[in-house]
């Protein structure tokens, strides 16, 4: 007479797989976030990259003087949201980090901006021609920056 054999799993394998699982999980749970996290870093340097050559295009236009600190922001400047010329920059969400997790509106100027500019350029009501920066190497003239709103757009640089 031969034994019954079953075929099934007993919950100490099935105890050992799970485990198993979680272990393999743990090790890619970190990989998964990795790419998140150089796809967020990017698109942030795609955002100042795009805000960057938006503003050599207004220098061009504008005789290499920077925005005025008077009249629009620099972001209105760049990307009107009603304007008979085209925008320098295609679309105000660059304006946006996508480490920034305030909603967008559907106004476009309602926007939130997760980059200043540096105010020394604008220290005056006519802006300041590029020829006054005296190492344009080490200039900074866009950086990332917390908490910023379309009345907080800027932070103190010099003109290095």
């Amino acid at each position: 007479m031969q034994a019954k054999t079953e075929h099934g799993f007993t919950l100490i394998e099935l105890i050992i797989v799970i485990v198993i699982i979680a272990i393999l999980a743990t090790f890619a749970f970190p990989v998964f976030i990795s790419v998140q996290e150089r796809a967020n870093i990017t698109r942030d340097m795609n955002n100042l990259r795009q805000i960057a050559f938006g503003t050599l295009r207004y220098l061009n236009d504008n005789d290499g003087t920077f925005f005025p600190n008077t009249g629009p922001t620099w972001m209105t400047r760049l990307c009107p949201p009603i304007s008979s010329t085209a925008p320098y920059v295609a679309d105000w969400g660059v304006f946006q980090s996508p480490w920034d997790t305030r909603t967008r509106t559907q106004s476009a100027t309602q926007t939130p901006v997760s980059y200043g500019v540096n105010n020394y350029p604008n220290s005056g009501p006519f802006g300041v021609d590029t020829s006054k920066i005296i190492n344009p190497v080490a200039f900074i003239l866009f950086a990332p920056a917390q908490n910023t709103s379309q009345t907080i757009i800027g932070f103190q640089g010099t003109a290095a």
